[in-house]
Parts: C-alpha cells; structure tokens; sequence
C-alpha cells in the first residue's frame, strides 16, 4: 500500500471532518475585513499589505495609522503569517481572501494535531476524532479560523511542538526533539502570551513517562530554554525597536501596557468582568450540549488509562486564562485554550455514545438494533451542535455595509497619493481607516489638537484632517478635564460630513 493510501485509509474520518466543515470557513471569505474585532483583522492586513508593497522585512513592520514619521514603525509578533501572506499576494493577486486562506489551513493543521495527539496518548481512533470535531466546530474556531489574524496560525505551531514534544519524549529520537524545539520557538516569538503555559504538560508527561530527574537533562532543559530564549529575545529587540520609534506603549517594560495584559490583582474578584468572560467561554467554546459533555468529560477520564496529561493540560490553559485576565475581554485569546477543553468534550461524546450503545443492546439483546441507532442517534446529535454553534458564531460574521460605502465616499474625495491626520475623541489606533482609505493617517487624540499642530503636520507633508466621531469631542474633554479650542479646524475648506465623520483640506 502507498503511503498516500495509508495516510488515507487511517484518517478517513479527519478528511470527511474537514470536507464537513470547509463550507463554513469559506462563508463570506471574499468580503471585506469589517466583521467582527476587524480593528485586530486590519491592523495584521496593513502588516501583510506593507510587505507587499515595499518587500518582507521581519524586523519592521509598519502600521498606516501611525502616519509616515518614524512612529509608522510598530514590531509585534514575529510577522510569520504576514509574509506568508504578502508571498501569496505575489503569487497569485491582491486580495484579502489569501490571509484567510492562510489561517482555514492553520486551522486544519491545528486540527490534524489535536487528533494526533489526542490518538497518540488514548490509543482511541474515536476520541481523537470527536476531539478534532470539536476543536473545529467552537463558534470561535468557525469565525476565526478564517479571519485575517495570526491566531490560527501560532495555535497550529503550538499543538505540533507539543505533539513533536511528546513523541520525543516517548521515543528518545532526536528529530522530534528537533521539530518541537523549532515550531514551539516560532509558536513562542509570534505572541509570548500563549507559550510558557504549554511547557506545564510536557514536564509533567516526561516525569511521568521517565523520572523527575528527566526533566532537569540538558536535552529536555534545551526543549524549553531555546523558545524561551527566542522569545525573551524578540521581545528584547521589540523594545529597543518601539521604544526608538516612539511607541514606548508597545514595550513589555511599559506599565500600561502590562496592566491591559494582566489587569490588577483585584480584577480577579470583580463579579462584572468574571460574568463577560465566562459567558464568552460558555458561548464560544462549549454551548450548553458541550458543557455537558465536557463535565461528564471530566469525570470519566479518570477511568481511562494515561489521561493525567490532559488535566495538566486544562490546568494550564486555566492557569493562562487567570493570569491574562484583563486581555480575555478580547474573546479571540480565549481562541488557545480550546484544544485542551474540546479533548475532554470528545472523551464526554465518546462515553455517551459508549453508554447509548451499550444500553440499546441491553434492551434489544436479539436486535442488532444499537448497531443501526446509535449512529444515527450520533449524527443527529453532531448535526445539532454543528447548527446551534453556526448560530452563535453567525452575528460575528455581520458587516455595516453602509460604514464601508462611507469610507469609499471619503476616499474619493481625498487627494491621490495624500497624507491625513485622523483625530478622535481619546487615543484610538484603529487600523480600519487607514486600510480601506488607503492612505497613511496619522492618529491623534482631540485633547492634542492645535492651529500650531496641524500647520507643523501640514509642513510634513499632511494635506487633509478627518474627525472621527465628532459629537464626542465636547463630553470627552469634559471627561478628561481639559480644555482644547478646535474651532479653528471649521475654517478649513470641508470637502466631506457624514454622520460622525467631517474632512477637511489643509
């Protein structure tokens, strides 16, 4: 037998899973980037477009609502998805659909080592395939696993450093050790948040596998120390980098940045924002079928063998989630924790069906009658889910069409190859104008407006000022407790007014 039909014949179920689930990912793939959190989804465009238009460059990346001063230069994660992105538009054309291209197959790959995996330490087909349906059916994973974010993509990187981490573990081959320590790094540098979490399962498999002196070995010690490195070291330059480009808020060292990442300790024990995360969980990974199956999940893993490893892993994933607290308000981090719940939503799915069937052949012992109905008692409990988690994940797909008709009507109005100043009520650096504008726009807040600013602006090379939600200006100076006169900024000639937007030439 080929190795293509091996690999076919033993995956059948994962390739019917992905034939099943494409036509979700491709919902909408062609329009535009203003579904939901498109501010996150622009943002990483601008990043894809740039390098696109000017070359790859990893260690620049720059940001259109900065403007064209030094400040344009924002370093984030390692630009992985961006350039395999910007390659794709060269390739192929310009168009939004390949980022999204991009992550449908991240989220495949991610998939296929959920399975793995999950195969690798039950020895069960079943299991494994449950695990990868619910991996890929959370109403997060159906919107995001074709959103322009780099999200899918690290997902992908850290569950095969962890697969390839636990092969090496159980076989003591070099090139498994080789492959972990190489994806957990580009896994790591892409976004620092999600990765040292993922080492709490693999020191406890290779303890309980091996000895606890195992994990003090220079081999497993280079399998963590190397990622850590790279990260602590892109962060280094990170640092360096936006601190000289005046972006000292991006740094790691900077104290409001760090507190939009962890909050304060007393977060933790308000009742408000625990009540919009969890039901962020609840709606966006397990549905109230799942949260079932994954408490019953919980409770008969222990009868299975070799399961330690997935509650260490769901401890981790808890462990994350407590510690970046404060940035949960964003659902798409809650994005990495959903490998570690769908393994023990599979384990709850798997022992229903088990208990269905066992409990049709006690009823019709003469009838081969479980045989016929607990699959089709499956797959109607599996169309079910599928349905209702499509219909939590649908308003995220919605687009304000009339928004983007009025980005276009300004555009066309703007100056060719011109240069803006977008002012708004407090600091905002929403990428989506400076995207669809198509112009770079520099991004100031109201309070920092003056007639001597814009004529220094106007001097750089800036030949028009849009307001942005204008109605807010007064209320938030009066919030702010400053006084700022803009009054000047009617004088300039108005070529555009829309509800909340105006622009002006300078």
């Amino acid at each position: 037998m080929s190795r293509f039909k091996k690999f076919f014949s033993g995956h059948i179920l994962l390739i019917a899973l992905v034939v099943m689930s494409l036509p979700f990912r491709l919902y909408h793939v062609t329009f535009p980037l203003l579904d939901s959190f498109y501010f996150r989804q622009s943002q990483t465009a601008t990043f894809a477009l740039n390098f696109y238009k000017s070359g790859i460059n990893f260690f620049q990346t720059e940001l259109d609502i900065f403007g064209i001063g030094k400040e344009r230069f924002l370093v984030l994660e390692f630009p992985i998805y961006e350039a395999v992105v910007a390659i794709l538009y060269r390739l192929f054309f310009f168009h939004e659909l390949w980022g999204r291209v991009v992550s449908i197959i991240a989220g495949y790959i991610g998939a296929y080592f959920i399975y793995q995996i999950t195969y690798l330490i039950l020895q069960k087909r079943t299991i494994a395939f449950f695990s990868a349906f619910f991996f890929l059916f959370a109403p997060l994973n159906i919107f995001y696993h074709r959103s322009f974010m780099i999200d899918p993509t690290i997902i992908a990187f850290l569950l095969s450093g962890l697969y390839f981490g636990l092969r090496w573990i159980m076989t003591c081959k070099l090139k498994f050790l080789v492959l972990s320590v190489i994806l957990f790094s580009l896994g790591f540098i892409q976004k620092g948040l999600y990765g040292p979490f993922w080492f709490l399962p693999l020191i406890f498999f290779s303890i309980q596998k091996r000895t606890f002196k195992s994990i003090l070995h220079p081999s497993f010690l280079a399998l963590i120390i190397i990622p850590v490195s790279t990260l602590l070291l892109w962060q280094q330059y990170m640092n360096i980098t936006n601190t000289s480009h005046g972006q000292f808020f991006f740094t790691t060292v900077d104290a409001a940045h760090l507190e939009w990442n962890f909050g304060e300790f007393a977060d933790r024990f308000s009742k408000e924002m625990w009540q919009v995360r969890i039901n962020q969980v609840l709606n966006g990974i397990f549905l109230k079928p799942g949260l079932i199956l994954f408490f019953i999940g919980l409770v008969v893993c222990k009868s299975l063998d070799k399961t330690s490893f997935f509650y260490i892993f769901l401890v981790s994933q808890i462990l994350y989630f407590i510690t970046l607290f404060r940035i949960q308000a964003q659902n798409y981090y809650q994005l990495v924790m959903i490998p570690a719940f769908s393994v023990f939503i599979g384990i709850g799915c798997y022992q229903i069906v088990k208990f269905v069937k066992g409990a049709l052949g006690s009823l019709f012992p003469r009838i081969k009658l479980s045989s016929l109905l607990s699959p089709l008692v499956l797959t109607f409990f599996l169309i079910f889910y599928v349905m209702k988690s499509w219909q939590n994940a649908l308003p995220s797909f919605s687009i304000d069409w009339e928004w983007l008709q009025r980005i276009q009507r300004i555009e066309e109005k703007l100056p060719p190859n011109s240069f803006g100043v977008f002012v708004t009520p407090g600091y905002d650096w929403n990428s989506v104008y400076s995207y669809y504008l198509k112009r770079k726009l520099y991004s100031v807040s109201i309070e920092d407006i003056s007639k001597e600013k814009v004529q220094n602006l106007k001097l750089h090379g800036y030949s028009f000022i849009i307001l942005y939600d204008y109605e807010s200006y007064s209320r938030y100076l009066q919030a702010v407790k400053r006084n700022n006169d803009y009054s000047f900024i009617d004088t300039l000639p108005k070529i555009f007014q829309e509800q909340g937007l105006k622009v002006y030439l300078l």
